[in-house]
């Protein structure tokens, strides 16, 4: 007797007591018929139980009730036991096809999430095989190896880390690859134009199923802006320890003066002699250029605020005792600005960044010997951005 009834995974979900009555009936008729193809049916009714919830074992469970339930009925002719066993194989194969099919959905979902990671992080990633070519590149490495003029597309080379400052030497790199085990440290890389990039580098080998290296992966993140906050972080807190420190130096100097000014004054007083007068005037003019001076230094350790409307030509001239004190008299210091610019500049600020700039000239100037002629020319003018300043001296220059 030909069974007519038909089972799929995609009917509602049956219960116990229905699986069974099907099960008992399909086994029943495969074997009166010895028809194989009623085994497809066993195996859609297995799709139909995982899809209910039922475990395996209630298939084990199913199968030998039935066996007994069949033999207790009608004698069993033409199944030998084995055979017998085939309707339980398909049932337990429809579990492992579904939970296959799960294992490859989520495989899939897995690998989309990634690829999507990878499409939309910063960072570069890019993988090579063992000549260092590259098999893939995200969008992120591409991007920025097409903005600093190299090609970052499929078959192109590894980037070529040079040696840097603050950075590891690229041979660490290339050694731990070959030797099999990871890498992380910083490189630099220069591109086409020598713009020098320093990166936070991770690396590491894939190898095959023999444990032979087949590619290397990197993941490389852009840290040179963060370098370099870094370092202006660490030049800040110099400075202010500086101002700490001058500011203290400032105040005991202020009265060392105030005793060398007072004592001048009594010598005035008490002095007839013209030449004995000079002299004391001379002494007390020296204390005032010393009092400007330190006026000038104490500055540096006042956190001052954007200043008053003033004119450049003011600011210029008070920050100019304080430069031709700190270079002396050997280097001529030039300024030329416009006379009726009126600007809101903080003078300690103004003052601060010529230093920096004027004493680096004359280091320039002073690594050319003492017989050489030192100049130095401060220009301020107007632009379409607002006040520019250029300096320049007639020093060694700087390296290419």
């Amino acid at each position: 007797m030909m069974n007519s009834m038909t089972v799929t995974s995609a009917q509602p979900m049956i219960d116990l007591a229905t699986v069974r009555a099907q099960y008992r009936s399909l086994l029943y008729a495969y074997c009166e018929e010895q028809d194989e193809r009623l085994l497809l049916r066993f195996n859609e009714l297995g799709g139909a139980m995982e899809y209910a919830g039922l475990p395996p074992e209630i298939a084990v469970e199913t199968h030998a009730l039935a066996i007994n339930s069949l033999r207790r009925s009608v004698p069993i002719v033409g199944c030998d036991e084995n055979e017998l066993l085939l309707p339980l194989l398909e049932v337990i194969m429809a579990y492992g096809v579904t939970f296959r099919r799960q294992m490859a959905g989520q495989e899939e979902k897995a690998s989309a999430q990634f690829y999507q990671v990878l499409k939309q992080t910063r960072d570069l990633v890019f993988i090579t095989d063992t000549q260092y070519a590259i098999s893939y590149a995200n969008p992120a490495y591409k991007q920025v190896l097409s903005k600093n003029g190299t090609h970052g597309s499929q078959g192109a080379r590894c980037p070529q880390f040079v040696a840097a400052t603050d950075c590891e030497n690229p041979s660490k790199l290339w050694n731990s690859l070959r030797q099999g085990r990871n890498f992380k440290g910083n490189l630099a890389s220069q591109d086409d134009s020598g713009h020098l990039c320093i990166w936070s580098v991770s690396a590491f080998p894939l190898f095959d199923k023999f444990d032979q290296i087949v590619n290397y992966v990197f993941m490389a993140e852009d840290i040179g802006t963060k370098l370099m906050q870094e370092k202006r972080h660490q030049q800040s807190q110099r400075l202010a320890t500086l101002g700490e420190l001058a500011s203290g130096v400032s105040h005991e100097f202020n009265n060392i003066l105030l005793v060398i000014s007072g004592f001048s004054e009594l010598l005035l007083d008490e002095v007839s002699s013209p030449e004995a007068k000079g002299f004391a005037q001379e002494i007390l003019q020296a204390v005032d250029k010393g009092r400007e001076l330190n006026r000038q230094i104490l500055s540096f350790s006042r956190d001052e605020e954007r200043g008053k409307p003033v004119k450049l030509a003011t600011l210029v001239n008070n920050c100019r005792k304080l430069l031709d004190a700190a270079i002396g008299s050997e280097v001529r210091l030039d300024f030329a600005y416009p006379e009726d610019v009126i600007v809101t500049l903080s003078e300690t600020h103004l003052c601060q960044l010529l230093t920096n700039l004027v004493i680096n000239a004359s280091h320039a100037i002073s690594d050319q010997g003492d017989s050489h002629q030192g100049r130095i020319s401060c220009r301020f003018f107007e632009d379409r951005e607002g006040l520019a300043l250029s300096v320049e001296d007639n020093g060694t220059g700087m390296s290419e």
